[in-house]
């Protein structure tokens, strides 16, 4: 599985596509941004985040730190826990 800025740089396209057809229909939205560092912490993608906070068809803008809690899970299940940068 891909993770970091591969990963996130292809789920971009499909994101935007599927929030505009949120917003189009009149979907009420809130956005809940997990800020992973050496991952999706660009301006590009910190320039986005201000963009949709500007918006007024999107409820709430939320930035969430990133954290390692579920880390454990992986190992009980024999598999290594990702990385990302």
């Amino acid at each position: 599985m891909k993770f970091g800025k591969e990963w996130f740089g292809e789920m971009r396209p499909k994101f935007d596509a599927l929030l505009k057809a949120y917003l189009a229909n009149g979907a009420w939205v809130r956005l809940r941004c997990p800020i992973v560092p050496g991952a999706n912490d660009t301006p590009d993608h910190l320039d986005a985040i201000k963009r949709w906070q500007a918006d007024s068809r999107i409820e709430r803008v939320e930035c969430l730190d990133y954290h390692t809690i579920g880390n454990a899970k992986y190992a009980d299940l024999g598999r290594d826990a990702p990385t990302f940068g």
